[in-house]
């Protein structure tokens, strides 16, 4: 599993927390959405974040075109199981609504850590509901394109194991 600094883990379970509480007490306030994009303003900048475990055929064919010295500008990062599915879980839109407590710390982070995986694709890829064919690797300890605030890092270690690949591991 992706090394979460036990800080980080600590105050981003208070928010969660804090947040569910709110959002128990005042319904109406959050949208799904709203309440999607405030807890993602609070986890976007974490290295940790949006953990890369997998590229899809089209991404690697377009850093393979570019002879992997650069990072395609059509790259992106998508989920495997979309953050707003993820976050009406966590806040019980989803499974138990009528629950009342949030999640306890290790739940929660057994909950969050597993949904928040990504698969480097397209940009035409991303966003259509489904995962495109794609090939798994481990990046549990997260030295892979490793999450850059908004965007995420294309250096010399990410070149090397994309040119590393075999490419018939998508042939099929």
């Amino acid at each position: 599993m992706v090394i979460v600094p036990n800080e980080d883990k600590q105050i981003l379970y208070e928010s969660y927390v804090a947040l569910y509480n709110i959002d128990k007490k005042h319904p109406k306030f959050f949208t799904d959405m709203r309440l999607n994009a405030v807890f993602t303003a609070l986890i976007c900048s974490r290295k940790w974040a949006w953990n890369v475990v997998a590229i899809s055929k089209n991404a690697y064919l377009a850093c393979k075109e570019l002879e992997f010295k650069k990072r395609p500008k059509n790259l992106r990062r998508g989920h495997i199981k979309q953050r707003i599915d993820t976050f009406r879980l966590l806040f019980d839109r989803i499974e138990n609504p009528s629950r009342t407590e949030p999640f306890s710390f290790n739940d929660f982070w057994d909950t969050y850590l597993p949904n928040d995986r990504t698969i480097l694709m397209t940009s035409e890829e991303n966003g259509k509901g489904n995962i495109p064919l794609h090939y798994e690797f481990n990046n549990d300890n997260y030295l892979l394109f490793s999450n850059d605030g908004i965007g995420f890092v294309f250096k010399q270690n990410e070149r090397k194991f994309l040119m590393d690949l075999d490419s018939k591991v998508f042939d099929q």
